[in-house]
């Protein structure tokens, strides 16, 4: 996925950056097959960057509007999480080695 909601990787100097991204109906349109289909999400991911790897804090908070499983109604489902991602980079490209 590039554009709106990538970051830069290549583009940006070793050190501290932080990336800010809203999730809304325009991202979950990406996703054809997703059983969510609106939300408003705020995604905050800090970057720590060096010349082997990438350190990404990635938290996102909000809402996700979902299909009740019992009744099939629909109604706005909170949402927090918080993920850590390291991913490796080298001669032949990146590769994720460990999610907390």
């Amino acid at each position: 996925m590039s554009g709106l909601f990538a970051i830069p990787v290549s583009g940006i100097k070793d050190g501290h950056h932080i990336f800010e991204f809203e999730i809304d109906k325009v991202f979950f349109d990406l996703f054809e097959e997703s059983e969510i289909r609106e939300g408003a999400l705020a995604a905050v991911i800090n970057v720590e960057k060096s010349s082997s790897h990438l350190d990404l804090d990635i938290a996102i908070s909000g809402k996700v509007r979902i299909c009740c499983d019992r009744c099939l109604g629909m109604f706005d489902h909170p949402l927090k999480c918080v993920n850590r991602l390291l991913v490796s980079s080298d001669m032949t490209g990146m590769k994720v080695i460990l999610r907390l």
